[in-house]
């Protein structure tokens, strides 16, 4: 479970918006629909992200995100890969300009 559910929450976003990018990995809540986590905002209830993982060791280090994604057939992986790097970049940069970040994306599929 993640520490940080807004900035998951923005994060996702970001990544679902990629070009080429058909969604997050998906776990065994996504699996199975019927295990649902409570989100925090507006009591709606969602399924956990499983293919997003942020965390912050000591909670002053940097940032590690681990990101695992299914592209679309078609779309070059190495593209989809460096446009979700960017997505995530961009959305953490906003967040918190002066933070480092260590990024890991990985492609477990296509479609």
């Amino acid at each position: 479970m993640t520490q940080h559910p807004a900035l998951t929450e923005e994060l996702t976003v970001s990544v679902r918006g990629v070009p080429g990018v058909a969604f997050l990995k998906p776990g065994i809540t996504d699996s199975l629909r019927s295990i649902l986590r409570q989100s925090g905002r507006n009591g709606r209830v969602t399924p956990s992200p499983a293919g997003l993982k942020v965390s912050r060791p000591g909670g002053t280090g940097p940032w590690v995100i681990e990101v695992q994604i299914v592209t679309r057939a078609g779309m070059r992986v190495l593209d989809a890969t460096r446009a979700t790097r960017s997505a995530v970049e961009a959305c953490l940069a906003a967040r918190f300009p002066t933070d480092a970040t260590h990024i890991t994306v990985t492609v477990t599929g296509i479609v």
